[in-house]
Parts: C-alpha cells; sequence; structure tokens
C-alpha cells in the first residue's frame, strides 16, 4: 500500500486541566530546554534562531499519534517521557502555566490540526490534540489558507511557512504551532547613546548599530565567557547572553541547560553593556538533524503512526521551522513557527565594579521566562547584517 503523507507545522496555544502534581509539569516542561541544548552542543556554523518550545509543542503533538519503536524516538531525540504520568495532560498544564507567567509581555500561542484526504483519524488522537493543546481540525484547506493562519497568529512576523508545493494528493495530515513573544527591557536603552561600531565577525568587521547603559545586571564569568542577564518589564522574562572569552565552538559544545538556568538567579553586579541592535529570519528543515539525533524511523516506511490513523502507512516527510527576531533599544519581538511533514565550569560572581560587557563579537542568547525557567527562543549571531 502506497504510503501517504502528513504535515505537521508547529503552533500551540493550550488549555490544560488543573489536576497535575506540580512538581511533574516542571520536569515535563524542560523537555523543550533539553532540546534546545542538544542542538546547540551540535555548533552550526553562522546564525541561527530558533523556539525549542515551538519545535518540541509540535513534536509533543504528533508523539500523541506514535507507536512502538516510533515512539522511543520521539522519547530519545526530544526528552519526552511518560514515567511521571500523562505526558500530555502534564505538558499540556505546563504550557498554561506558562502562559500565565508572560502577562507583563504580548505573547501567543496556537495550535491547529488540517486534515487531507479520505482517510479516518484515530479519535483518541484528534481528542488528546483537541483536550491539551487546543487544537481542533480543519480539512481541505490550502497552503495559502495555513500561511495565512500562521501570519495572523505571530503578528505578520512568519509569513510562507508552508512552501508552494508542499500540499501533494498523498498529504493527510498539517499540524501547526506559531508562538509570538514581544517584550520591553525593564531597563531600555537610550537611543542618544547608541553609535555606529565594529562588529567582529568571523570573516571580517562589520558596522552596527551598538547600543549602550550601565547598571545592576544577574552576571557571571567563568574562565570560558561572560554572561548577562538583560531582564524584561515584569521582571519574569529575560534574555540571558553569553559572550565568549575566545572561540565560541567551546561555549556552544559545553554549555548545559543548568548553566543557562543559573543566570537566572545570579546576584547583580555593576555592568557596562555594550550590545548591538539587530534582525535575524531563520529557516531551516530540521530533517537532517533529527535523524541524525535518532529519529531514523520516524521519517521512514517503517514509522508507527497507527496513533494517528490506521487505514494508511505514514510517516514523517518534513519538519519546518521558520523564526525572526528584532531587538532594539526598546525591547525584542520574536516570533516562531514549526512545520513537520509526514508521508503515507562553574559559575562564580565577580567582585570588580564597572565589568565591561562588550558584545562585539559572536554571541549566544536565550530568551527565558525567569518562572518555569522555559528556553522560549535561542540563537547565536555570528554575523550581523552590517549597517551603512
Amino acid at each position: 500500500m502506497k504510503a501517504k503523507s502528513i504535515i505537521v507545522s508547529a503552533f500551540s496555544t493550550l488549555v490544560l486541566m488543573s489536576s497535575v502534581n506540580q512538581s511533574n509539569y516542571n520536569s515535563i516542561g524542560q523537555a523543550s530546554n533539553l532540546f534546545g541544548v542538544d542542538y546547540l552542543n551540535e555548533a552550526k556554523e553562522g546564525n541561527y534562531f530558533i523556539s525549542p518550545l515551538s519545535i518540541s509543542t509540535a513534536m509533543a503533538m504528533t508523539y500523541a499519534g506514535a507507536k512502538e519503536e516510533t515512539a522511543q524516538e520521539f522519547e530519545k531525540v526530544m526528552h519526552f517521557t511518560s514515567s511521571e504520568g500523562d505526558f500530555h495532560e502534564h505538558n499540556g498544564m505546563s504550557q498554561r502555566k506558562l502562559k500565565d507567567n508572560l502577562s507583563d509581555v504580548q505573547w501567543n500561542l496556537a495550535n491547529r490540526l488540517w486534515g487531507f484526504g479520505p482517510s479516518p483519524f484515530e479519535q483518541e488522537f484528534l481528542e488528546i490534540n483537541s483536550k491539551y493543546y487546543n487544537a481542533p481540525i480543519e480539512f481541505g484547506a490550502s497552503e495559502s489558507t495555513i500561511n495565512a493562519w500562521v501570519d495572523k497568529q505571530t503578528q505578520n512576523k512568519i509569513k510562507d511557512l508552508i512552501p508552494p508545493g508542499t500540499i501533494t494528493e498523498d498529504t493527510r495530515l498539517i499540524l501547526t504551532n506559531a508562538v509570538y513573544f514581544k517584550g520591553d527591557w525593564k531597563y531600555e536603552f537610550k537611543k542618544k547613546d547608541t553609535k555606529k561600531k565594529e562588529f567582529f565577525a568571523p570573516k571580517k568587521p562589520v558596522k552596527v548599530e551598538m547600543m549602550f547603559q550601565k547598571g545592576g545586571f544577574g552576571y557571571a564569568e567563568t574562565m570560558d565567557y561572560q554572561a548577562i542577564r538583560l531582564p524584561y518589564k515584569g521582571d519574569k522574562q529575560s534574555m540571558i547572553v553569553f559572550l565568549p572569552k575566545g572561540g565560541l565552538n567551546k561555549v556552544e559544545k559545553e554549555l548545559s541547560n543548568d548553566e543557562i538556568k543559573g543566570l537566572l538567579r545570579r546576584p547583580k553586579a555593576n555592568v557596562n553593556v555594550h550590545f548591538p541592535k539587530f534582525k535575524l529570519e531563520y529557516k531551516e528543515l530540521l530533517n537532517t538533524y533529527l535523524v541524525k539525533m535518532g529519529m531514523p524511523r520516524s521519517f521512514g516506511g517503517g514509522a508507527n503512526f497507527s496513533g494517528i490513523m490506521t487505514a494508511e502507512p505514514i510517516w514523517i516527510d518534513q519538519v519546518i521551522h521558520k523564526s525572526f527576531i528584532e531587538v532594539g533599544e526598546e525591547g525584542t519581538e520574536a516570533a516562531a513557527a514549526t512545520a513537520v511533514v509526514m508521508t503515507t565550569e562553574s559559575m562564580s560572581r565577580s567582585k570588580r565594579e564597572n565589568i565591561e560587557f562588550n558584545v562585539n563579537k559572536p554571541f549566544l542568547f536565550f530568551i527565558m521566562d525567569d518562572i518555569s525557567e522555559s528556553i522560549l527562543f535561542m540563537g547565536k549571531l555570528e554575523t550581523p547584517p552590517e549597517k551603512k
């Protein structure tokens, strides 16, 4: 029997049950962090910007229909586990709590399933996505309809997530997830202090608009890097920036989830902050990465997604992720969407005063929800667009 395709495009808003043990949802909520750190440790070349939360949500919605060895691949690569009870219930509660935490910034998570073809879907799969991910299913949509929906949910920042020709006669399902964030800095950079400076990119220096301010910020320093916490208004979310002292590659490969989260609790130091304004758009087909990390079965004819449908064999054909970020004096605007296409040293406080934190070379950054310690977005800027 010819295999049909499912397109799973990530987009998430969660409606959860509240009768879940508090400690369980915190640990399950860290699955996206662990995925993000795995991605970071691969030390990709060039700029990138992803939302581990968006990717994890899309894959969790897909995981609801995975069985046997296919489900085990999701558990290994995505760090999903059902050992603490119902994964989807806990995952849903985690994201509902996250929405509450983000009340001081502009925030949106939204999910939708799009069905195609004559074969029926398993009712339990549809119920899990509807109940825990607030993802109803709509039938027969076009690529333009899906893209318009993602565009709307991300405040017009993520356009054309689904490329032309993606939906074919073999397509059976698209799961969409999109995330939008806009936060103002707790301590804004003054525009009068922004100056054109050199940023020492790998190939050659480029001109950037370098912002500046000085004040008390959470700060850490090791032999390998300096790191700072820049809070957003409400002081519940922040950007964590890691600035290597030498090469960035070593920091990428060795940085851990605990180190990243540890910056949320660092005591303040007096810091002179030099930070570039930048805008970055990024798109990646995640197939190769996911197969390399341990999901070959999910992308081939041996996949078992019988929890989605039993009438036809299906597997993942593509996982598409697209994102946007703009950082300026007032704050940060970021958005991301993901699409999965399927076929039938310890940180120590520096005691120095007036520490220089000059981000004039490649760096790593993480937009965090401080309360849940979740990585919402993460990226690397090696070469910013040059300002003439």
